[in-house]
């Protein structure tokens, strides 16, 4: 009877342990991009609608648990919050504008055992004319999952910086804002 008590007890912990959160952080601009939005000679851009297939707000990572965004956005919306961020810090962000950049997350993915995240989007002016951008970010490899999926929780705005900045430093993207 004891040892299928402990082995209950232990199943039970054990699912426990599987079942955890990984917060990411919230978008924090990056000086480049801002100093080359800065560099525009626009007055503002607005940010329209960031959409995916498949809305979602949590990611898989390994059996630990699920990668969260902030504030329960989900992943698109977390890149049109970040490109509306350096937007704003640079000053060029105006929500009335007839210059609008939106976007579609056609994919994304986080892999945790090679220190991934791969981000695929398309960006569309107010002209319907499109980038896209299919960005790996490579983070610090783990072997244990609990800290795997921290570093990967901590690694998602990078990963979208990265994505915004190639965007922004593109040798057409003044031609794609139609300026």
């Amino acid at each position: 009877m004891k040892r299928i008590i402990m082995l209950s007890l232990l199943g039970g912990v054990l699912i426990l342990a599987g079942c955890a959160n990984f917060h990411s952080d919230s978008y924090i601009f990056s000086s480049e991009n801002v100093a080359r939005l800065q560099e525009l000679d626009v007055e503002g851009v607005s940010v329209g609608e960031f959409t995916s297939d498949e809305p979602a707000n949590t990611i898989a990572c390994r059996a630990a648990g699920e990668v969260i965004t902030p504030e329960g956005i989900t992943f698109a919306e977390y890149i049109g919050e970040a490109l509306k961020n350096e937007l704003a810090v640079a000053g060029k962000y105006d929500p009335n504008s007839d210059l609008k950049i939106s976007g579609h997350l056609r994919n994304i993915d986080l892999d945790s055992m090679n220190g991934e995240w791969v981000l695929d989007v398309i960006f569309q002016n107010q002209d319907n004319a499109e980038f896209t951008f299919k960005e790996t970010y490579k983070f610090p490899a783990q072997f244990e999952a609990v800290n795997a999926c921290e570093m990967a929780a901590k690694s998602l705005y990078p990963s979208v910086r990265k994505l915004l900045q190639e965007l922004i430093h593109h040798n057409e993207f003044k031609e794609f804002l139609d300026v």
